[in-house]
């Protein structure tokens, strides 16, 4: 078994196509099927552990439609197993429900996951309040964004969580891998030139200049070789 650091499951239970999934991730994985069976949408499901913020995702539908289809109703789950530099850890997300317009809450406990925490004797769902008195014992703590942010990158308050799956020197860190892993995901939707500020972004604290003005730097060059060229032409005719 690999010991990378990193997402080793996930579990989806009655959200967006699933009534229940669960897909290993800690090696590679192919997703094959027809349209329309979920596949985009399980992969498109990682954000909501990588990215912090709601406004930072980028999904086919707007955020409204998006928690709707993922989060019908509060016994909706998506359950990341991730291995960390403290052990085994899961990162939960549940759907509040129509009440709460399909919004959604973190939590984080150690271990692996256990189906019996969230499924009775007979697989039919527990009560969110049961489940969480049952994850107590794990070291449940609900993760609001910017403690969730800190446990992924050990700078902030973390509330005593660390994941660690964005390891960071510094916050700027982070907003360089949300920039990465928000296009990785859409890469074939995104354009040459989104693709080169991209880039630029990302590493523009390392870069002088941004732009290289050819016209500029190289305007006596260019002439040079222009008057050349002429001359050329010129004992070419003669």
């Amino acid at each position: 078994m690999s010991t990378r650091c990193g997402p080793y499951k996930i579990v989806v239970l009655h959200c967006g196509k699933f009534d229940f999934a669960e897909v290993e991730i800690d090696a590679p994985v192919h997703l094959i099927g027809p349209n329309n069976v979920g596949k985009t949408s399980l992969i498109a499901l990682l954000q909501f552990l990588y990215l912090s913020d709601q406004d930072q995702m980028r999904f086919s539908r707007d955020m409204a439609e998006t928690r709707r289809y993922y989060f019908p109703e509060k016994y909706s789950y998506a359950l990341f197993e991730c291995l960390t530099p403290t052990g085994f850890q899961v990162v939960g997300v549940r759907g509040l429900g129509p009440v709460r317009q399909h919004d959604f809450e973190r939590f984080v406990c150690s271990g692996r996951i256990d189906l019996a925490d969230y499924l009775d004797d007979e697989r039919r769902m527990r009560e969110p309040e049961e489940s969480y008195a049952r994850l107590v014992v794990k070291g449940f703590k609900r993760l609001d964004p910017k403690h969730l942010r800190a446990a992924l990158t050990g700078v902030g308050d973390g509330r005593d969580v660390f994941l660690g799956l964005v390891p960071a020197r510094h916050s700027t860190t982070y907003d360089r891998f949300r920039k990465v892993f928000g296009n990785i995901l859409r890469l074939s939707h995104i354009r040459q030139d989104e693709l080169k500020h991209l880039l630029l972004d990302i590493y523009s604290n390392e870069f002088q200049q941004r732009e290289i003005d050819l016209a500029r730097h190289y305007a006596a060059g260019f002439e040079q070789v222009r008057r050349d060229s002429h001359e050329v032409q010129e004992l070419k005719l003669l």
